[in-house]
């Protein structure tokens, strides 16, 4: 909805970066073998989200050792923190002296660990091709398939936003800043959105170097402060 808005409002490409994995908290687990070593991670936040993530796996591991893995994860630890649920099993392991909760428990922290080095661009989500279609700015055929560009590489935005990430307030890149080499000319404005007093999440506007840029920043951090809000009353 927050993109939606965005680029209803501005007519240009809007971004909205998830919170990261490691920032929801489990209500359940559960671990599904898709195939050998490839494992189906449902992830069901507090929050009632349901969350899919396709883990690879060191080595092959039976249904029966997933659900023992997962029925170890959900008695354990529902209602954490994923971050410190990697915390709390890297403790213990150190501290197991039993062999088969060990291995368990090891399998536990490798699948944890995966959900949170996760494929960075399932963070992100953005509206905007039909804003670019009917503005009259990106009326020159050039710039309408370098911004279409823009929008079809997902990496390069979503790492540009992991790495803002720890930043509350509103970063302005425009053309030739950007580091990005498909960014060059274009500008892109972002601010951070906070739960507990912790950064989680970034919203964007990508457009043409001219675009109003008062009504751009006065957007953004208006809206960072409301989906922060939303996100606080929900969790």
């Amino acid at each position: 909805r927050t993109t939606a808005l965005i680029s209803r409002e501005l007519h240009h490409a809007s971004v909205v970066m998830w919170p990261d994995v490691g920032n929801f908290y489990l209500k359940h687990l559960e671990l599904i073998k898709v195939k050998s070593e490839t494992v189906l991670a449902v992830l069901v936040t507090m929050t009632n989200a349901v969350k899919n993530y396709m883990i690879q796996l060191d080595q092959d591991l039976e249904k029966t050792d997933l659900q023992r893995i997962a029925n170890y994860i959900n008695l354990n630890y529902e209602d954490e923190k994923v971050s410190n649920i990697a915390d709390y099993l890297k403790s213990s392991v150190e501290d197991s002296c039993d062999i088969e909760s060990a291995d368990i428990i090891e399998h536990a922290l490798q699948i944890v660990d995966h959900l949170i080095d996760k494929d960075i661009e399932s963070e992100i989500h953005w509206e905007g091709v039909n804003a670019i279609a009917e503005e009259s700015g990106y009326r020159d055929p050039d710039i309408t398939r370098h911004m279409l560009l823009v929008l079809s590489n997902r990496e390069a935005i979503a790492h540009l936003m992991r790495e803002e990430l720890p930043y509350r307030g509103i970063r302005t890149y425009i053309g030739e800043e950007n580091k990005i080499t498909v960014l060059k000319r274009c500008s892109i404005v972002t601010s951070g959105y906070v739960m507990h007093g912790k950064t989680i999440g970034r919203i964007g506007v990508i457009g043409p170097t001219r675009m109003d840029y008062y009504s751009v920043l006065r957007t953004v951090s208006y809206l960072s402060d409301v989906v922060g809000k939303i996100g606080r009353a929900h969790v």
